[in-house]
C-alpha cells in the first residue's frame, strides 16, 4: 500500500523505507484498511497529537485507495471510522496535508474539510534536522557580565 500511495504521488524517487519497516518505526501510529475478500482496498495511516489552544488532534499521515476501487466509498469510509475514533478520543479537530488536485479538494470538501489558505506547511528533511543541531544560537542576554 505505501508503495501505491508513492506512486500514485510520483514520489517513488522518495520512498525510502519498505512495507515492514514501516510498521517497525511506526511507534505510536494506528492504521485503518478497508478490505474485501482478504484484499486490502485502502488504508489510512493516523496518530494523535496535540493543539496548545484546543486539545487532542486526530492526524492523517495518509489516506490511500488502490485504483481499482476508487470511487466506491472506501475512502470515505475510512474517514467516517476516524471521525469516530477522533470524537471517541474528544479530538478538536482532524487534519491532513494534501497535495493538490481537483479530485482531491473535491473529495475532502465533500466530507465537509476546509482548507486552511493562511496556513503554510513547513518541513526540515534529515540534512536540515543535522545542520540546526550543529548551530549555536546565542541567546539574548547569554555571555555577558555586564
Amino acid at each position: 500500500m505505501i508503495k501505491g500511495l508513492a506512486e500514485y504521488l510520483g514520489k517513488t524517487d522518495k520512498l525510502k523505507i519498505g512495507e515492514k519497516e514501516s510498521g517497525a518505526r511506526a511507534l505510536r501510529r494506528k492504521q485503518m484498511t478497508r478490505q474485501n475478500h482478504h484484499e486490502v482496498l485502502g488504508v489510512s495511516i493516523y496518530y494523535f497529537t496535540y493543539s496548545t489552544w484546543e486539545g487532542p488532534v486526530l492526524y492523517v499521515e495518509d489516506l490511500f485507495v488502490i485504483p481499482n476501487a476508487r470511487g466506491q466509498g472506501i475512502g470515505s469510509s475510512i474517514m467516517v471510522a476516524m471521525a469516530k475514533i477522533a470524537k471517541s478520543r474528544d479530538c478538536c479537530r482532524m487534519q491532513w496535508v494534501s497535495p493538490f488536485s481537483k479530485r482531491t479538494m473535491g473529495f475532502y470538501s465533500k466530507l465537509g474539510a476546509k482548507s486552511m489558505p493562511d496556513w503554510t506547511l513547513f518541513r526540515m528533511e534529515k540534512t536540515e534536522i543535522e545542520e540546526l543541531c550543529l548551530k549555536k544560537i546565542k541567546m539574548e542576554g547569554e555571555g555577558s557580565n555586564e
